[in-house]
């Protein structure tokens, strides 16, 4: 994921100030990718427990996670 966000910092800056309005196809299928990997995170990270940082204890209700 790190590699991913540093793609990211790194090429979007780059495309919006040096590339016209027609993308270069291998960057939009390169973006599209990182884009995808990016909600697989946040889907995945949905449903992962916590620790809870008033009582230490490991929260796996789907319920609590999700609030």
């Amino acid at each position: 994921m790190v590699m991913l966000v540093a793609y990211s910092a790194w090429m979007f800056p780059f495309e919006v100030a040096f590339l016209n309005k027609n993308p270069i196809r291998e960057l939009y299928v390169a973006d599209n990718i990182v884009d995808l990997f990016f909600a697989i995170d946040i889907v995945l990270t949905f449903f992962l427990a916590y620790i809870d940082r008033r009582t230490q204890l490991l929260v796996r209700d789907r319920r609590s996670i999700a609030i």
